[in-house]
């Protein structure tokens, strides 16, 4: 399988990408590193990084920003950076790379570790994808999955504090 794999020089990124790539194609894809490089926050990055890319069989997205504060001390605009990166980011790489992906492919997205083990701070964190976890089939066929990162090879909470 060829599979693009958004944020893999990450702490789940690296174990994931790891553990891909002992059986597939695994093309690496980070903000400044890997074979190709996007800003998952900009949507003409996205699609730029996908006509460079060409087709793929799956894309499994450990990216995204957050902010870290208690929720008392968000302003809107902190709240935002996680809106836009870890949910809006995860959305249009899933819109965008529909065109791109091979019949019966599938899209994986990874809500924070924080998700199901809160930390103080982790409250933007809790938005990044707020779907039920599992698997959806879309209109054209391609599976789209959401997995909390810990389930991913362990838990990373406590290095977030």
């Amino acid at each position: 399988m060829r599979i693009v794999h958004v944020g893999g020089s990450g702490e789940i990124g690296k174990a994931v990408s790891a553990e891909l790539g002992r059986r597939h194609d695994v093309i690496a894809v980070g903000r400044s590193t890997g074979d190709f490089q996007v800003d998952i926050d900009n949507p003409s990055s996205i699609s730029r990084m996908f006509s460079q890319i060409g087709e793929f069989d799956a894309l499994i997205c450990t990216a995204g920003t957050v902010h870290f504060a208690p929720l008392a001390e968000f302003t809107i605009e902190q709240y935002a950076i996680g809106l836009q990166s870890k949910l809006m980011g995860q959305v249009n790489l899933v819109r965008l790379g529909l065109g791109f992906l091979r019949e019966e492919g599938s899209f994986t997205l990874t809500s924070g570790p924080t998700n199901d083990d809160p930390i103080s701070l982790g409250t933007d964190e809790k938005n990044g994808v707020s779907v039920e976890e599992g698997h959806i089939r879309l209109p054209s066929g391609p599976g789209l999955g959401v997995v909390p990162q810990e389930s991913c090879f362990g838990s990373p909470v406590a290095s977030y504090g």
